[in-house]
């Protein structure tokens, strides 16, 4: 007997594949609850990525300060010439190519506190020509310079030209002696542009609550300093420059503040009074 195979239904055959509308929705709800759980990771890491530009981009300044040096007797340049030579690019510009573009912070851009490009008419054509400036009482610091670096916590009142024996065990070591730092906008990078970084100037807090500083070691590190309720306010309890002494003993009687009118190597023998 002769079987004949079974053909395919019609109905069976054209019948449409596809979701039904409930799938949809499970499939709707699980991306969303996806995009939920990855945008702060994204997020996250994009703010990390602009942290690690800034670091490098304040340690290539740092780095162009110490060539200087080494082509000048070993010893860093001073604090009015890095960025501006009478109206000209300064010394940083012959020791870095696209010497303005690291002089940018990826998350600021040398933008004004209420984050509009500035509009004065200075050396790139703005109020901030930079998100970086240096750390006057480093000019002239020898390269073979061996001191010990580091700073009260912040308090009323201007600090002492040289600290007390007994506030020197209150001092918090610091990585190294500062060349570059990324200057809080506000304090006092855009009301006074002068490029030094000195007396009650700030660090930023832009980068989860601190900013970058290169090192006179040729390092760099991040730095999260102590703040009052709000950047845009000057208070006691703000982390400056005038926190910060140096001592070549560590001991407890030889720690001296940096001062922004310390002259040109100071910092290879500081001391109170000069």
């Amino acid at each position: 007997m002769r079987h004949s195979m079974p053909s395919s239904s019609p109905r069976c055959a054209n019948r449409a594949q596809g979701f039904t509308l409930i799938e949809l929705l499970v499939v709707i709800a699980i991306i969303a609850l996806l995009v939920g759980i990855l945008l702060p990771s994204l997020g996250k890491a994009r703010r990390s990525a602009q942290q690690a530009v800034c670091l490098s981009n304040v340690k290539q300044m740092g780095m162009a300060s110490i060539l200087y040096a080494g082509d000048y007797k070993d010893t860093i340049w001073s604090a009015g010439l890095w960025y501006k030579i009478s109206g000209d690019p300064g010394l940083l510009y012959q020791y870095v190519d696209y010497a303005q573009k690291i002089g940018e912070c990826p998350l600021n851009k040398r933008q004004t506190t209420d984050g509009k490009p500035s509009t004065g008419t200075h050396l790139f054509g703005g109020l901030l020509d930079f998100d970086y400036t240096f750390s006057t009482s480093t000019q002239g610091a020898k390269l073979s310079l061996q001191t010990f670096v580091a700073y009260r916590p912040p308090a009323s009142g201007i600090p002492p030209m040289k600290l007390s024996v007994a506030d020197a065990p209150k001092l918090i070591p610091m990585k190294g002696v500062p060349l570059f730092v990324e200057e809080s906008t506000i304090w006092y990078n855009q009301k006074v542009d002068d490029g030094q970084w000195g007396n009650q100037d700030q660090i930023t807090t832009r980068h989860n609550g601190g900013g970058n500083i290169s090192l006179l070691d040729g390092g760099a590190t991040y730095f999260k300093p102590m703040t009052g309720a709000t950047e845009v306010t000057q208070e006691a309890k703000d982390f400056e420059v005038n926190d910060i002494y140096v001592s070549l003993s560590g001991r407890p009687d030889n720690w001296f503040r940096f001062n922004y009118t310390a002259p040109f190597g100071w910092i290879n023998s500081p001391r109170d009074r000069w």
